[in-house]
């Protein structure tokens, strides 16, 4: 009968375990294409310590168990060697149904990461815990955390799709970011209504801005996003009845340039009903609007074409979210040079945030507020309730008090 073969600690080595001289410990097995396989760690169990100077890693018998898995699941263990880099780049490129933007953001995210030694680690070694402390490293080198959950969310959808394609056992990138990171989103708050009036009675009187007043008033008073705002033509514009009708945006990303595309969510197509201040902005719009010989004409993925857009540059291009961007910026730079009070970042964001914070304020009821902000859920309206000044709760708990 053969001798119990134990390790340095004096524990039983199982069929395939050996202890090398230096105390690592290896376990070799056949994988399906027949050919020996050696696996190695520092650890026998979880409950060991790494030795100082050694890398992290599963134990043994971690290892161990995923294989047998593996193998009883008859996965093929070489196409396990995919990377976490590899695997979340076919994740992206995997789904046709991702509009351009989302892709684009995906990518980006990917990108800014890309350089972790982490990402090259192979799908099947990397360990829950593993994913929660590098998350915690990326956060302490000054990652954003909008990115750090960005990425999280695309290494557990690639998780979830290699082990429908049974190349992964488990989902280590199956927790939630904030239970190992503390980070707040950069939210763009609303303005008070004392800093919107500034900014546009401001832009009433300015020489040099004026000419901006009623497409940052149209977007404090509508809620539009941006992006709705540029895919506008003189067909959505319905002055009679006093009606804008949403049922597209423009979009710009990187490979297929400026095009149109679908609102945000199904929630997006909606028509918001147009204030007679508004419409007597639109009105000014379309009559000052300067008419080119070659109107520019942007297409769908359908191929529908679209033309006769509402705002145009001086070369007779279509003016995007960027655009609008950098516009606002300079607005408001300029308001801060001529004042004393400054203006926070103002951004055509902050002008629908605050048009939702100021609805709510008024008592819109929350679905009524959904439908015009296009919102996908109501729990992003009800976030606009939360966002009542002071001075608003003031005014309630009065009324409170006089019933």
């Amino acid at each position: 009968m053969s001798e119990t073969r134990k390790d340095s600690k004096g524990r039983r080595l199982w069929n395939g375990e050996t202890q090398d001289a230096d105390g690592r410990y290896k376990y070799r097995y056949t994988d399906l294409n027949g050919n020996r396989v050696t696996v190695y760690s520092w650890r026998l169990t979880e409950a060991d310590h790494v030795p100082s100077g050694k890398r992290q890693d599963s134990s043994l018998r971690e290892k161990e168990k995923e294989i047998k898995q593996m193998l009883d699941m008859k996965l093929d263990v070489s196409k396990s060697n995919v990377t976490l880099l590899e695997l979340a780049r076919r994740y992206i490129q995997s789904k046709p149904g991702y509009k351009p933007v989302t892709v684009h953001q995906y990518e980006t995210s990917i990108d800014r990461v890309e350089g972790s030694p982490f990402l090259q680690r192979k799908i099947n070694d990397v360990r829950t815990s593993e994913a929660k402390a590098w998350c915690v490293g990326l956060a302490k080198d000054g990652v954003p955390g909008e990115i750090i959950d960005r990425v999280k969310t695309i290494l557990k959808l690639a998780y979830k799709m290699a082990i429908e394609d049974e190349i992964a056992v488990r989902n280590p990138f199956d927790f939630s970011l904030s239970d190992v990171v503390r980070y707040t989103v950069n939210t763009r708050d609303a303005i008070t209504p004392e800093q919107e009036k500034a900014l546009l009675d401001f832009l009433k009187e300015d020489t040099c801005y004026k000419k901006y007043y009623e497409p940052v008033y149209i977007l404090f008073k509508t809620g539009m996003r941006i992006s709705e705002f540029c895919g506008l033509t003189m067909d959505d514009i319905d002055l009679e009845n006093g009606r804008i009708n949403i049922n597209h945006q423009v979009l710009k990303v990187p490979n297929k340039g400026m095009f149109v595309g679908p609102p945000k969510s199904k929630s997006g197509y909606r028509i918001i009903p147009m204030s007679d201040s508004v419409k007597e902005c639109f009105e000014r719009i379309i009559q000052r609007r300067e008419k080119f010989d070659n109107e520019p004409v942007l297409y769908d993925d359908d191929g529908k074409a679209y033309t006769g857009f509402l705002y145009l540059n001086r070369r007779g291009n279509v003016l995007i979210s960027a655009d609008w961007e950098q516009r606002f910026n300079d607005i408001v730079g300029r308001y801060n040079k001529k004042h004393e009070v400054h203006l926070p970042k103002i951004t055509p964001h902050v002008a629908r945030h605050t048009f939702c914070t100021n609805m709510a304020n008024s008592g819109v009821p929350p679905k009524q507020l959904q439908y015009i902000m296009g919102h996908s859920t109501i729990t992003i309206t009800m976030d606009h309730y939360t966002h009542t000044h002071v001075d608003d709760l003031g005014n309630i708990m009065e009324n409170v008090c006089r019933i």
